[in-house]
This record gives C-alpha cells, structure tokens and sequence, in this order.
C-alpha cells in the first residue's frame, strides 16, 4: 500500500472520528443543568400537616443535551444536612423511567414531573426558611458509558476491580421554586 493511500486512511478515519468525539465533548458535563419546582405549592398548603405528603415536583432540563436524573435530597435553606423529604426512583411512576428503572431521562428542554416524598412539616418549614433540592445527575452518554464499563468491570477478579475507576454521578444544588429565598430580603 502507498503511502499517499495510507495517509488518506487516516484522514478519513480523524475526520469520522472527530464528530462523535466533539459531540461527547459537549455533552459530558453542565454546571447545575435542571431546575425544581413544586407544581401545586397551594394544594400543598392546604393539605394535612400532620401526615407525610407525596408533592408533585416538575423537573426541567435548562441543558440542550440528554441527561439522567439518578435522584434528590429536599432540604431547607439555612441548614446543609436536614432534609425536608426526597425524590427518589421507587416513587415515580413507570412511565418516567428508563427502560432498566435505574433513572429518568430527560432530552434537552423537557419537563417532567416526578413524585417527591416530603416530611410533615415540609411546606411550614421551606416558607420561612426557603429550600433547596441537592440532586444526583449524569450525562446520557456517562449514563450509557457507565453502565457498559460498569457491567464489564462486575466482571473482574476483586484483585483487578479495586484498581479500575467507575464513573461517579455530578451532584448539584438549586433552589427549590417558589420556595427560593434568593435574592430576597
């Protein structure tokens, strides 16, 4: 083989290769890509306060790319460890999640809402304190990366397996609307 042709060999090969890679590149990472608010905060205030309340949360992806919302921690403002409730998968309805159940995908721009499981005192609590949601994300292609590399590395030996990384989710925090204290007095 020539080397004029081996040198096109390559160019074609960079050039194909190049798409994907920049795609991936764009896509990988955010900072703090969704955004949290309570769909009904006055069905929220007249319900029972003496009882745990199931709260419908829309979740929107600000992102123009795919991510996987994985879970969340609902907590008040002023405190870093309390919480107030969560949003986690095994309270969501089967529609929202993805096909294995491990989390909910959203495309870039969409909404949708997802059950939170909220204390008692929750709603009393985020109105005069303000709250904040702390959530467990990943890119879709992290997601499908990680799950792939995950399922082969189960594989190894533990002698391997403890030297090979995993891919860790992205955490976040954004504030919980319309409880945001944030730029309020």
């Amino acid at each position: 083989m020539s080397r004029r042709t081996k040198l096109w060999i390559v160019a074609v090969f960079v050039l194909l290769m190049s798409g994907p890679v920049t795609y991936l590149a764009l896509c990988w990472s955010h900072e703090n890509p969704l955004r949290f608010r309570v769909r009904d905060p006055l069905a929220a205030a007249a319900a029972d306060p003496t009882y745990p309340q199931l709260v419908e949360i829309e979740v929107e992806n600000t992102s123009r790319y795919p991510l996987v919302f994985l879970m969340a921690d609902v907590g008040r403002e002023d405190m870093r460890i309390s919480t107030l409730g969560n949003i986690h998968l095994r309270d969501q309805p089967p529609s929202v999640l993805n096909r294995a159940a491990t989390g909910v995908e959203l495309k870039g721009g969409q909404r949708v809402c997802l059950i939170a499981d909220l204390s008692t005192h929750w709603y009393r609590e985020a109105a005069e304190h303000g709250a904040k949601v702390k959530y467990h994300w990943c890119s879709a292609a992290e997601f499908w990366l990680g799950t792939r590399w995950g399922g082969w590395v189960m594989n190894y030996p533990d002698s391997i397996r403890q030297f090979v990384p995993l891919p860790e989710p992205s955490g976040d925090t954004t504030p919980l609307d319309p409880f945001s204290k944030e730029g309020k007095p």
